[in-house]
């Protein structure tokens, strides 16, 4: 399967409610393109919803270094917030 077409599965799942798997495609996605940030965001998204907020913090922090590196500044800011609502729970 290319990349495509396992999100287009992975979404599919999401929409299920079958979070856990959804996550599965998009890991496998990563494996193909360790750089994709908007499918990193997307994982940290979903573990957010399963409530497991170390995952989740684990994967926004991958993101925002990412943005970073590449100069990005303005797209960190709602992750940072998001990270925020995290750290007072």
């Amino acid at each position: 399967m290319d990349a495509t077409a396992l999100e287009q599965k992975a979404n599919e799942l999401v929409s299920k409610g079958q979070i856990e798997d959804a996550i599965g495609y998009y890991q496998k996605i990563l494996r193909e393109r360790p750089q994709d940030l908007r499918i990193r965001k997307t994982i940290a998204d979903q573990y957010l919803r399963l409530s497991d907020n170390g995952r989740a913090r684990r994967y926004y922090i991958e993101v925002i270094d990412g943005h970073m590196a590449k100069g990005n500044y303005r797209v960190v800011i709602p992750i940072y917030r998001t990270l925020l609502k995290l750290d007072q729970k």
